[in-house]
């Protein structure tokens, strides 16, 4: 098989930054274990590892064989226990379980549905938020991803937003495929949008972003991206406690990049 052609150096130092910003998010339920060792195999062994892998409770386990922790060395990639609460339909205890084994980060996936009050409580979001935050403590950051078409409405994203702020979100993300929205400007609208709503923050919140196939899937919708939060965050460089990026496509155009490159398995 040829090689591919070597791209500029421009866009490898964009991908290497991009690699360092990146979640890896395990989706597939099945072969849990298998799964995560290819995750692994993938995206760290041999390779410019991402900021974090993240995998839900039931796979969290297999996770810590596959990449076990080295006492007195930096951990090349940061293991993130995921929460999904449509509805907030949280195993709060596989959370609490996952951070006594040692989880570096917590995220929530929230849709639309999870901020609006029930019988038994007026805001049920932020009551686990609040202790989801204490029990992450001030070490271990909590990340909060909204995740619904809902969140297009102004309205319905600064409410979901200030509820989060309030729970105590060290992150807070938006699924751009899920807002059902395409095309380069409309993520950018999405960013602006976001980072609109977190700059009075009374304290440093980071972002957090999750592509689709084609949104946020290449490295110069990345590039605006880096270019916008640098500039909401006052810094030339930002690092992975203030934005992240996820989507499988996304990944494969900054591997490609980085492969031919030189600086991953081929």
């Amino acid at each position: 098989m040829s090689r591919p052609p070597r791209r500029s150096a421009d866009s490898v130092d964009l991908a290497r930054a991009v690699r360092r910003l990146t979640d890896v998010e395990l989706t597939d339920g099945d072969a849990v274990r298998d799964a995560v060792n290819a995750l692994v195999a993938r995206h760290v062994t041999g390779n410019m590892p991402p900021a974090a892998l993240a995998v839900a409770p039931e796979a969290f386990d297999h996770l810590l064989a596959a990449l076990p922790a080295q006492p007195g060395q930096p951990d090349p990639v940061l293991r993130t226990v995921t929460l999904t609460g449509g509805a907030l339909a949280v195993d709060l205890e596989a959370a609490l379980g996952s951070l006594e084994k040692g989880a570096d980060e917590v995220q929530l996936d929230l849709e639309a549905e999870a901020f609006l009050p029930d019988e038994r409580d007026q805001d049920p979001a932020f009551t686990l938020l609040r202790d989801l935050k204490l029990a992450c403590g001030p070490h271990v950051p909590l990340k909060v991803m909204l995740r619904d078409r809902a969140f297009a409405d102004d309205r319905a994203l600064a409410e979901a937003v200030e509820i989060a702020l309030s729970g105590g979100a060290d992150m807070i993300g938006l699924d751009l495929a899920a807002l059902g929205i395409r095309g380069a400007d409309a993520a950018l609208d999405a960013t602006l949008r976001l980072t609109g709503l977190l700059r009075d923050a009374d304290r440093p919140v980071g972002i957090k972003l999750r592509g689709g196939t084609d949104i946020l899937a290449g490295l110069a919708e990345a590039d605006t991206v880096l270019r916008l939060a640098r500039r909401f965050q006052d810094r030339e460089a930002v690092g992975p406690d203030r934005l992240r990026l996820c989507g499988a496509a996304l990944d494969d155009a900054v591997l490609t990049c980085l492969r031919a490159a030189g600086d991953g398995p081929h």
